[in-house]
């Protein structure tokens, strides 16, 4: 048994450690039709339900489509093809209620600048400007912060186009973050941008979207806009068309680095023709690496890379024929090594020319000086050098430091257009004619130098030049996306967007709704943590029983906590207040109070604000909330620091104050000794009065869920479990909700412990488990081999019991790369309750977006709620709720 107070512990160590995430993110549309083969191909309609489309068959493999509903029933998933997954299954008749929020979904955003970051660039025919990247302004490749994939575009004079997409920009949802790396604009005058989403489940995968001319994402590409595939992608480095409209990309997959060629046809489904079912990884007989690409008039595929380790590594250009087998009329078996420097080199750009010429460019070490120089090469289309480029076939600058060519074009009159370091200036830009002599008529001898950092750059129809660029935003504390001009003659352009520089902000703040609570007559409270660049601010919002927001809460239905950086908790007293727990601006857990109508309530606490700890002079880690029948306010979590596994429960009078009928001071604390992560994670109050804990604790051989339970005066219960604590041997979950069933046991559900599944346990006011229940006590739920379920550590799957004893659980799984709310309905018995959804589970139809439910509740006419995250093509990740009928 474990000591309290301020006695010996006794329990070692727990190896088990309890993974903290914080993220905020964002799901392609529904799809009806006729049942198809494409990649993405969408269910039939009827009486029955059609089946999914079957996903694009190959390496790559596109994700099946949604199947169809009908009045009998739900349509199966497509099956994924090759590394596609499966599709959803189709939603049974009347299961997603249309009539709340718009369509049966209700998103609240919070307005505000973002931290944004470009990647990439191209000019339209008509000359507008796109800049592609994210709204994740966090460059770190292996980070998982939560974002969308951001498109801008900009008039020939600077200014937002605000006639394309949302004011001027398209937010793509894909996975939890999504990154853009690079954007080109079809002949037809649609554009397409490719890059990396992180699905919840911290993969990397391979996306391209496809927008109209005006903005919007185009249906007949992918599913909704969007195709998305599991090829591992670390980046996505350059996107080109064939001459017969087929879109080329390169990237490199996670973690092997290993390059790739993949081809999409038309529709965004792999091209079964290229390469093996799309995708080519096939590379030169010496080639080690590709890092560019460019397709030539007649179809054929340019990679340019490198051969050799880091010391000694040479440049390699390798062709590749239409079908994606490398063709060796070319060079030496398909690859031409073209030595830029005597060592160390890279190949960062690649040009095909009008006349089949190539171009390749990048860096090479300069020996015995620690320093680069920049170095162009120019080939003919057999491979050879072309002598008559440069110095016998290599341009060669340097200047007073390191140089480097980062970007190559070719502009309407052959000639070369090349950006990056030049002496100390990290934005040069240099023009050279076509046989590679710097253009005196260009800056200062052919060099234009800027003190920005160029990221990409786009040549316009007049000859001016187009550079994409990160600008901070001071006054914001983040960065914004941002385009220059330079003129013909290599002057910055002071005439373009304000004073020389257009910037854009997405304004895609990330928040989620972590925490949910349904007022009596039917109105939704949510709180949760909004991201904004590198802050943190708590938030909160209120809508009525329909979806839309309740404008006497907080401002105009929402509100904003300057003083709380993040949420771990939410609950209402019968009063209508509310109290939100979680951590101010210095990490320090504390409860705010909120009156009715949403403001703080200066009367809780000390200016609205309670903060003590579980046990003085010890650190304290709040992670959960609840409010008994008295409105007193329970706070659980965890004491002390690392290594130290201590259970803390403070309880507050309805005023904020601490409550000393509750064991003399309001605190009660149970030592376990050593062990990691230990703490309270749920608290429920049971028909008697007495307060159940539940959470983890114990060392390496013991360590586990622990259920706690104690007197309304704050002594253990001893007639539950061994002394007031059970220890439910083979519960194998992490606990994270509790609910009360109406004769008193209790259902716990959290994440199962190295596995994508819910577990769902009942305990028995003994505090064993009850074998009526699964069996065991304990049972699992999960939406299918193909779509796990989400977890998170800070918000656990939701649990409501209903009157007659039956479980609804929610959460969020995920198919592919997007996630999708769900709930699931038990029996009292345990097993999956047929008749609900389809066979007890109901996946909400896929919406454009990422969602993902972490609260559910019912509304007086019984309706499901599930509150989460969702997403809006106008402020990004956004709380999101659906209103189901059971």
């Amino acid at each position: 048994m474990p000591s309290f107070r301020r006695s010996v512990p006794l329990l070692g160590a727990l190896v088990a450690s309890l993974l903290l995430s914080m993220h905020c993110g964002g799901g392609d549309p529904d799809a009806t039709g006729a049942s198809s083969s494409s990649s993405s191909g969408s269910g039939g309609s009827g009486g029955v339900g059609g089946s999914g489309g079957v996903g694009g068959s190959g390496g790559v493999g596109g994700s099946g489509g949604v199947g169809g509903s009908g009045a009998g029933g739900s349509g199966a998933g497509g099956a994924g093809g090759g590394a596609g997954s499966g599709g959803f299954g189709g939603a049974p008749p009347a299961i997603l209620d249309e009539t709340f929020g718009k369509d049966g979904v209700a998103t609240v955003g919070f307005v505000g600048g973002n931290g944004d970051r470009v990647y990439a660039a191209a000019r339209q025919a008509d000359g507008k400007i796109l800049l592609a990247g994210t709204t994740c302004e966090f460059s770190d490749p292996n980070s998982t912060t939560a974002g969308e994939a951001l498109l801008v575009r900009f008039g020939a004079d600077g200014a937002l186009d605000t006639s394309f997409g949302v004011g001027g920009k398209v937010l793509a949802s894909v996975g939890i973050r999504g990154e853009a790396h690079a954007v080109a604009e079809q002949p037809d005058g649609r554009i397409v941008i490719v890059g990396k989403a992180f699905s919840d489940l911290g993969i990397a995968t391979f996306f391209a979207a496809r927008c109209t001319q005006d903005g919007a994402l185009d249906p007949t590409f992918g599913a909704g806009g969007i195709a998305s595939f599991h090829a591992p992608a670390r980046t996505m480095n350059s996107v080109a068309f064939a001459p017969d409209g087929k879109i080329v990309v390169h990237g490199v997959e996670s973690p092997q680095g290993t390059p790739y060629l993949l081809r999409l046809r038309a529709d965004g489904s792999p091209d079964p023709a290229f390469g093996m079912g799309g995708i080519q990884k096939t590379l030169g007989p010496t080639a080690t690496d590709y890092r560019q690409i460019a397709v030539q008039k007649d179809g054929k595929i340019l990679a340019a890379g490198f051969t050799g380790s880091d010391a000694t590594r040479d440049t390699v250009i390798v062709r590749f024929l239409e079908s994606g087998a490398i063709d060796p009329s070319f060079g030496a078996g398909g690859e031409k090594v073209v030595p830029l420097g005597p060592v160390f080199e890279s190949a960062l750009a690649l040009a095909a020319t009008d006349d089949g010429g190539i171009l390749v460019a990048g860096s090479a070490e300069v020996p015995g000086l620690f320093e680069t120089e920049a170095v162009m090469a120019r080939l003919a289309a057999s491979g050879t050098i072309d002598a008559g480029f440069g110095n016998a076939g290599f341009v060669r600058l340097k200047g007073k430091s390191n140089g480097r060519f980062a970007r190559i074009d070719v502009d309407g009159t052959s000639r070369i257009v090349a950006s990056g370091w030049h002496d100390e200036a990290t934005g040069a830009v240099m023009r050279f004619s076509a046989n590679g002599v710097l253009d005196a008529t260009f800056g200062d001898g052919g060099v234009s130098k800027n003190f920005f950092d160029i990221v990409a750059q786009a040549l316009l129809p007049d000859g001016s030049i187009a550079l994409a660029t990160n600008v901070p935003n001071y006054a914001e504390d983040f960065v914004d996306v941002a385009a220059r001009r330079m003129s013909s003659s290599g002057a910055q352009d002071m005439s373009f967007g304000t004073n020389g520089i257009a910037k854009a902000n997405s304004g895609a703040t990330k928040e989620a709704a972590g925490q949910m609570v349904l007022e009596p007559d039917g109105k939704i409270v949510a709180a949760g943590t909004m991201i904004r660049a590198n802050t943190r601010r708590a938030v909160l919002s209120r809508q009525m029983p329909d979806g839309e927001l309740d404008t006497s809460f907080g401002n105009g239905g929402r509100l904003l906590l300057d003083d709380m950086s993040i949420v771990r908790g939410l609950a209402r007293a019968s009063n209508g207040h509310h109290f939100v727990m979680g951590l101010d601006l210095s990490t320090t857990s504390q409860v705010i109070g909120l009156d009715p109508t949403g403001q703080v309530d200066p009367s809780f606490g000390t200016n609205g604000v309670a903060n003590e700890t579980a046990e003085q002079g010890s650190g304290w880690t709040a992670w959960t909330v609840a409010v008994d029948a008295a409105d007193r306010v329970l706070v659980g979590g965890s004491v002390g620091g690392f290594q130290t596994c201590k259970l803390g429960l403070v309880r507050y009078t309805p005023a904020g104050q601490l409550d000393t009928t509750f064991d003399g001071d309001g605190r009660v604390v149970a030592d376990f000794g050593e062990g990691y992560n230990c703490g309270i994670r749920a608290i429920v109050e049971l028909p008697d009065g007495k307060i159940l804990v539940g959470g983890f604790a114990g060392g390496a051989a013991d360590g586990g869920p622990r259920f706690l339970r104690y007197d309304a005066m704050g002594a253990l219960d001893t007639t539950f479990g061994q002394g007031g604590i059970a220890a439910p041997p083979g519960m194998n979950v992490w606990v994270d909700r509790m609910a009360v069933a109406p004769d008193g046991k209790v259902v716990v559900t959290g994440y199962r412990q190295y596995s994508q599944e819910i577990g769902v346990a009942r305990l028995l006011p003994s505090g064993a488990l009850d074998s009526a229940f699964g069996g065991t006590g304990y049972v699992t739920v999960k939406t299918g081999p193909n779509a796990p379920v989400i977890s998170s550590a800070l918000e656990g799957p939701a649990v409501v019991v209903l009157a007659d004893g039956s479980i609804l659980v929610g959460g969020g799984t995920v198919v592919g790369t997007n996630a999708q709310m769900f709930a699931a309905r038990l029996l009292p018995s345990g097993a999956l309750d047929t008749g609900f959804g389809d066979a007890g589970m109901a996946i909400v139809p896929r919406r454009p977006g990422n969602f993902a439910a972490y609260g559910i509740g019912l509304q007086p006419d019984g309706k499901i709620v599930l509150g989460g995250r969702g997403f809006s093509a106008e402020t990004g990740t956004d709380f999101g709720f659906v209103r189901l009928v059971p």
